[in-house]
């Protein structure tokens, strides 16, 4: 299971993407959101690109944001 689609928002930001923060929870993504998805993932893992939060995006975001 993924985080929600606010903690993906917070860590593509710290990561300089210019994306919407806070999503209330339940919240489906946004197109801002999906687009900036798109961007990081064919950067970062280029084999698929959908824009969707998942959980191989959400560990990558993890890693790069881990402090």
């Amino acid at each position: 299971q993924p985080p929600d689609l606010a903690w993906f928002q917070q860590r593509l930001a710290q990561l300089g993407y210019l994306v919407p923060l806070n999503s209330p929870p339940g919240q489906p993504i946004d197109a801002a959101t999906r687009d900036v998805l798109v961007s990081f993932q064919m950067r970062f893992r280029p084999a698929r690109h959908d824009g969707l939060p998942d959980a191989e995006t959400a560990a990558i975001l993890a890693t790069l944001t881990a402090r």
